[in-house]
């Protein structure tokens, strides 16, 4: 069998496992992989071309984002795995791939097939797709100021200080039709269990199911940071009572400029009057190949 192993050497893990040592054990499993250079969007495309019978990516979120959505937009009916070695995982978290490396490799000598939804959200910028999450509110704003200018240690403060004073927003909403409009905190349409830095806001979303998982926190003054905090730790985030999770296929909300995100991305611009966003599941849109172990 041959594969293409797209490899981020930058990812957090790939300093104790070279691609090099990939490659020798996918050959044991009778897997020849060839680890193209890749210095941008342009390079991947082209490695993606003739990848043969299989995609392994190597790294972290971004890395499978990139990766997949290159798959997906040049239409290539080829099985992607997922090699965990980044930060978060959020995707491979929710797939429950958290064995180490070389055990998640060799389990691809029997893989399992498992079709995986992709997201997408069309608006005034256009179509932009998403594997874990795309939302408004508290979490966007954050994003937004994290991803601004300045050192690492400034964008991180300008985005606490923008989360402990964020109030709740008033979102026109309708979801499969049903109006679920109100003053919210909080919107994400999740794929995957959890987004960002392991942030669980649905650990029963499952990004297999045609249906996404969509997520509104309310403000409720006797719901403390410490109880926030504590739910997103145990997983139970929908136990407080001023949050609702609800499985769904689309939703439309009327925007306002304020920020967006679509996984770890921004979308800002400037302010405007119901303007409208429309966001659904691409049902079954990637075949992965996760590892029997």
């Amino acid at each position: 069998m041959r594969a293409t192993l797209i490899y981020n050497a930058n990812a957090a893990a790939t300093e104790t496992l070279a691609a090099a040592s990939i490659v020798r054990t996918l050959a044991t499993i009778g897997v020849s992989a060839k680890v193209p250079a890749i210095n941008g969007e342009r390079d991947l495309k082209d490695a993606l071309r003739d990848p043969g019978d299989l995609v392994i990516a190597a790294g972290g979120d971004g890395t499978v984002r990139a990766t997949a959505l290159a798959l997906y937009h040049l239409r290539r009916k080829v099985p992607l795995a997922l090699l965990p070695l980044g930060t978060a995982n959020n995707v491979a978290r929710t797939l429950g791939l958290t064995a180490p490396p070389q055990t998640l490799l060799m389990g691809l000598a029997k893989p399992r097939p498992r079709p995986f939804d992709l997201g997408v959200a069309r608006g005034p910028w256009g179509t932009v797709y998403f594997l874990e999450a795309f939302g408004a509110g508290l979490l966007a704003r954050g994003f937004t100021d994290y991803l601004g200018a300045g050192a690492n240690v400034v964008r991180a403060a300008r985005a606490i200080s923008t989360l402990a004073s964020y109030r709740a927003q008033p979102w026109s909403l309708q979801l499969d039709g049903a109006d679920l409009s109100g003053r919210y905190l909080l919107v994400e349409v999740m794929n995957t269990a959890s987004v960002g830095l392991r942030v669980a806001l649905a650990p029963e979303a499952d990004p297999s199911d045609g249906l996404f998982d969509l997520v509104l926190v309310r403000e409720d003054e006797r719901v403390g940071w410490t109880a926030y905090v504590t739910s997103l730790i145990s997983g139970r985030l929908e136990a407080l009572p001023n949050v609702t999770v609800t499985k769904g296929r689309r939703l439309e909300l009327t925007w306002d400029g304020s920020p967006l995100h679509y996984d770890e991305a921004s979308l800002t611009g400037a302010q405007v009057d119901s303007t409208q966003v429309q966001v659904s599941s691409l049902p079954g849109a990637l075949e992965l190949w996760l590892p029997t172990l």
